[in-house]
This record gives structure tokens, sequence and C-alpha cells, in this order.
């Protein structure tokens, strides 16, 4: 073999290699990108999503999340902080199109989508705007950024976010205080009348009615314990909740902050409750009611 057709032997080979590691290279799957890596939860100060014409929206001040949108209530904090965990980690993975015409395939246009904003303290405008579609492979979902064609497998925050609305980041507990910040409870009125009861060197006291300390504490823990099972629509008629005359009317004090609940009507085997300074009317148990009315 000649010197010449041994080097055009080897520039051929070169050549095929170079021409391989390209195309492998435009295979292999992309490095997942972090939009938000460098983000913490502390930076973060709203979060707003739009899916079948509803909007969300929880906003985060002194270091605690409120929904604002499309009601103002307590938000859920665990809810609320799983959501904002999920975008910080929100990993971007392979480009599968760039065909505006297919996002219906991934249920990425704007009707089906759930957009998603992220906005920062430091910040008016979001630090991350995008569509979640369906689910992909495993736990991802599909992604693409407003105003850009690119569509890519995320991790981290999945499609389940269509199944969520404004009642799953309410905080369903009726009160927003722990036991240990409790202070007082004062009962305005029950079936047997008005009493109070007072934290007192770790265990509770009672004025206004004879009861032992652990008769007492199990008040508290009952109280404590009331949940919303749902909420009632804003639209309730007043009327239609009795909490005008309410079974049960307690004012908890707590950390120089106090909220008033109010338990009213029965209704399918529920009763309506309100708590006052939440402006939140919803549904308890009335089985945890009536747990509640024996030991009053």
């Amino acid at each position: 073999m000649t010197l010449k057709r041994i080097l055009l032997t080897a520039l051929v080979a070169a050549a095929l290699a170079g021409a391989a590691a390209f195309l492998f290279w435009q295979e292999k799957p992309a490095q997942p990108s972090r939009p938000l890596a460098k983000l913490k939860p502390s930076d973060l100060a709203r979060i707003e999503l739009d899916y079948d014409f509803a909007h969300v929206a929880l906003t985060r001040a002194a270091g605690r999340w409120r929904l604002t949108a499309p009601v103002e209530d307590e938000a859920d904090a665990n809810s609320a902080d799983t959501l904002a965990q999920g975008l910080l980690d929100l990993a971007l993975g392979s480009e599968v199109s760039r065909d505006p015409s297919g996002y219906a395939d991934y249920e990425l246009n704007e009707s089906s989508a759930v957009r998603v904003r992220v906005y920062t303290q430091s910040s008016a405008a979001p630090v991350l705007d995008g569509y979640v579609g369906k689910a992909a492979m495993g736990s991802a979902a599909y992604f693409r950024f407003n105003r850009d064609a690119a569509v890519y497998l995320a991790e981290s925050i999945g499609p389940n976010l269509r199944q969520r609305g404004a009642d799953d980041f309410r905080n369903k507990a009726l009160l927003a205080m722990s036991v240990g910040e409790l202070e007082s409870l004062r009962f305005v009125k029950t079936r047997n009348g008005g009493f109070t009861l007072t934290r007192s060197s770790g265990a509770w006291a009672a004025a206004g009615r004879k009861l032992t300390a652990e008769k007492a504490a199990e008040i508290v823990l009952a109280v404590t314990s009331l949940r919303f099972t749902e909420f009632a629509p804003a639209d309730t008629p007043p009327q239609n909740t009795g909490l005008d005359k309410p079974v049960v009317d307690l004012v908890v004090g707590g950390e120089g902050r106090s909220e008033r609940i109010l338990i009213g009507r029965e209704d399918a085997g529920r009763r309506y409750a309100k708590v006052a300074g939440r402006k939140a009317v919803g549904f308890v148990s009335k089985y945890d009611v009536d747990s509640l009315l024996k030991l009053l």
C-alpha cells in the first residue's frame, strides 16, 4: 500500500469517527437544566397557577404562605412548601420537540396545560413562566417555557398539578395556631353556658365551670383537632349556615393574637363552621363536633 493510500485511509477513518461521535452526542439525553437552582425557599414571593380558567395564587410574607386568589385564606404550609420545593428542584432534560403544531399531543397548549409562574422577593417579573403538560416517562411531565417553542421532559413537578384546586392549598385546620401556641380558650357560648380555659404552668385551668385538668386538656385537644372536610361556596346564604345562632362560639388566644370559631347548623352528617379571622366558611365532621359537645 502506498503512503498516499495509507494517508487517505487514515483521513476517512478519522472522518467516520468524528461523524459517529457527533451523532452519539446529538442522540444522547440532554443534561438536566435547573432554572431555579440558585434560589432558596426564602427567595420566593409568589406562585401562580392557571388551569381550566381557574387562577390560584400563593403569596409568601414573613415566612408564611397565604392563599391570595381566588380567595384570601391561610395556606396549608405543607402543600405550599411541597409545591415551592418542587419548582426549585425543577429539572429539564431532553428536548423532545420544537413544533408548536404538536403542543396538543403533549397537552401543552394554553387550554389544557397548567401555566406556572414564580416570582421572587426582588423581581416584579416572573423568574419562571412555563406550561406543564401531561405525564411522560416515569415521574416526568412535558414542559415548555412561555414564548419558547421547545418541549422538554421535566422532573420534580408532575402533571398532578391539574388536579390541584385552590381548596387543596387551603389550611384545613380550623386553628392556625398550634397547641403549644395556645394560651386561652374562651367559650362564649355552649349548650351549658360559657367558660374559659387558661394555660397555667403547663396545665389547663377552668374558670366558670368545674373541670379537672385532664378534662380541660381533652377539650383543648378536641378543639385543636377540628378540621374542615371541605369549604362552602362563597355565595352560600348566611341563613343556611346557622352561624348566627351557633352551638359553639369560641375565642382562642395565644402569642398576642386571637381567632374566633363558630360552629353552626347540621347538614347531611356535617356542620357548618367559620373561622372569623380567616373569613373561611366550611364544613366539619358532625362526629367530631358531637365529641366536643359531649365534653362541653
